[in-house]
């Protein structure tokens, strides 16, 4: 007997609760390996000891190194369950908001008739309803679209 298939509402509430863990278990002034200071200016790499095989590894940033981390970071702080929430209800609302005007901009553009071969600027009110001008342009080349709203830290995307 097969077992029963989960909704898309099962998933996707799964998969919240898997991004709110990942938040409660990451200091909330990471920025990723690939930066040289976190948010609360520490130095992670000098914190840790180095660039040696194996440095990330040992940050303290994350709850799942625990037993590999050998140094303490006194700026460390984890989010509590509240703010993870929050954050995750507040990314939601983000994606959304771009995608949003992902589909204005592509559907703009199709109607101007932008696209692969046909390269070209445009320009919308802003699909997220901030009350800004959505400015992108189409690459001949590919047809990837390039975009920003001119309303501060809404939305902006490179294909």
């Amino acid at each position: 007997m097969k077992p029963q298939q989960k909704t898309t509402e099962e998933r996707k509430a799964e998969q919240r609760e898997r991004n709110i863990t990942r938040t409660i278990e990451t200091c909330q002034y990471f920025t990723g390996i690939q930066n040289k200071l976190c948010k609360a200016g520490v130095e992670i790499r000098t914190l840790v000891g180095g660039p040696d095989f194996g440095w990330a590894t040992r940050l303290p940033c994350m709850l799942s190194h625990g037993e590999r981390c050998e140094v303490t970071c006194d700026k460390r702080h984890f989010p509590t369950r509240e703010e993870a929430e929050q954050q995750e209800t507040e990314w939601k609302a983000r994606l959304e908001r771009t995608g949003r005007a992902i589909r204005g901009a592509h559907a703009h553009a199709k109607a101007a008739g932008l696209g692969k071969g046909s390269g070209g600027k445009g320009n919308l009110p802003c699909p997220t309803e901030c009350g800004g001008t959505l400015y992108y342009s189409v690459a001949s080349v590919n047809g990837h679209m390039h975009a920003k709203c001119s309303t501060r830290d809404c939305v902006s995307w490179m294909e």
